[in-house]
This record gives C-alpha cells, structure tokens and sequence, in this order.
C-alpha cells in the first residue's frame, strides 16, 4: 500500500506538457501474450471509413509504419481486414456511427488465448454531433473562448490561433475571443465559427494553413457567410491545400487576402485609419 501511494503521489506531481494530472486511473492487470493496434476513423479524401490494423502495438504506430509499411494494414473495406479483427472492427463500425465519432483507436488490444481485451482507448466526438449525444452531459464549446477586445480571431489549430493572437497584441490590436475550428474543418465548421465569433467583433481575422484542411472548402464557408453578412469585415490569410484558387475565389468577392502575417497587420492597420478606433485598439 504504502509503495502504491507512493508512485500514485510521483505521478498525480508530474507535469505532463505543462499540465498537473487531476487523477490516476487504476485497472485490473490483464496478462496478454500480444498486443494489437486498430483504429478507425474518416478518410476525407475518399469519403469513407478508414480502418488501420497492426499485430504490433503499443507503440506510436505513425513512426512504426513509415519504418514497416508491411506490418501495417489500412483499408477503406472492413471487409478486407484480416479474419481475427473483421468482426470486432464491424461492431466498433458501428459504435462509431452511433455515438458520432470522428476517431476511435485501441492501442493495445491485449491478444491471449483468442480473447481479445482493449487495454486503452481513445475516441474523439464530432463536435457538431454534440446535440443529440446525452452522454456527453453539459454541453460546452471549448473551441470558442470569448476574451476582452474587438478583433475576431478564427484559425485552424490551437498553435495557429495562439500564435496570430500574440502577433495581434504585439501591434497593439486586442483579439476578442479564441476560436479554433481544428484540423479538416469544413465549410459549414467554418461558417458556425464564424456566426459565432461575429456575436464579439465585425472585424474578423482568418489565419488558415491547409494541410488536412482544404482551402477550397474555407473559401467557400467564407463566401457564404459573406453574401449574408457583408458589412463584416474579413481579413484572410489563407495557405496550403488548393490555395490559389480559393485566394482568386475570394478576390472576387472583394475579400481581403494576405500572403502574411506584416499584410494582415497593415490591413487592420488601414481599418483603424479609415474607421478610427472603434474596431482597433492602439498601443
């Protein structure tokens, strides 16, 4: 007992990325003689389930298949997975339906004796399914945090949205809430951040790197939002995936895209000129 206190007090003291543990999750030993990785999620590009299965689990399972791309199966068919998790994959298929996920991974499936035993799971709701999810209990948006000033600030990572917000402060503009819309956000994610952040300020800065995300969905989120709510002022910047052709999209809507951050200040810069100092802050 007193060794077990004593680890639980070294781990509830250790930070992990900067952050105090809140509790320490405490579960049955299961002996196994294998462990598996599955996981299941959306594969955007296809527009289908994408189902990834390795016999060797455990482990941080993107380095694993770039070193083992054979020991590593991905499938858009479920179908075609291998006989001993076809089975438990179509029942997870339809957990993942049914409770709105956007990922469910197991990492490791404990494997003895032809038992299968999920010894850790991570699963990622679809925000937008939040109101018909009961489970989920108070029902909270964390992506939007309202804040004190007057510039709206929109990007797609939390890195993103911190990062544009520093450089907002650094020039004197105080931003007026967090919005982060995620990773292969679409345009109606897009549109509802925007409805949202509309509610603080109507000068909205957009700062979008299109990796997952593709910028000919932004463009078009931004376009509709746009043709209802004109007289806000959007100021986008705009880059990654189909970028040129969602940038000569915007232009056309008279939108204001910039290249980089210093363009984007200089336009809220000119905002402030042309406005006076309802919308920006001064230092």
């Amino acid at each position: 007992f007193d060794e077990t206190t004593e680890l639980l007090n070294d781990l509830l003291n250790k930070p992990i990325k900067g952050e105090l543990p809140e509790c320490v999750l405490i579960e049955e030993l299961i002996e196994h003689d294998e462990e598996w990785y599955f996981s299941l999620s959306i594969d955007r590009n296809a527009r289908k389930f994408l189902y990834i299965f390795s016999k060797f689990g455990g482990i941080n399972i993107e380095e694993f298949s770039k070193e083992n791309p054979d020991k590593v199966f991905k499938t858009n068919n479920v179908q075609k997975l291998p006989k001993e998790i076809r089975k438990t994959a179509e029942r997870l298929t339809n957990v993942f339906i049914k409770y709105d996920l956007t990922l469910l991974e197991i990492n490791p499936i404990g494997f003895c004796r032809g038992e299968l035993y999920f010894l850790d799971a991570v699963f990622h709701l679809d925000d937008s399914a939040i109101f018909r999810q009961s489970w989920i209990g108070e029902k909270t948006n964390e992506k939007i945090i309202k804040l004190d000033g007057n510039v709206g600030v929109i990007g797609c990572g939390a890195g993103i949205v911190m990062a544009t917000i520093d450089v907002l402060k650094e020039y004197g503009f105080e931003p007026a809430n967090f919005c982060d819309i995620g990773g292969g956000a679409d345009r109606e994610e897009l549109q509802n951040a925007l409805n949202e952040v509309k509610k603080y300020s109507d000068v909205i800065v957009l700062n979008i790197f299109g990796g997952i995300t593709d910028c000919l969905e932004i463009a078009e989120g931004i376009r509709q939002f746009h043709l209802k709510f004109p007289n806000v002022k959007l100021i986008v910047r705009l880059t990654g995936n189909n970028e040129e052709i969602a940038k000569e999209a915007l232009k056309s809507l008279d939108i204001n895209c910039v290249g980089d951050m210093e363009e984007l200040i200089n336009h809220l810069k000119n905002l402030n000129t042309k406005r006076g100092n309802d919308y920006v802050l001064e230092r």
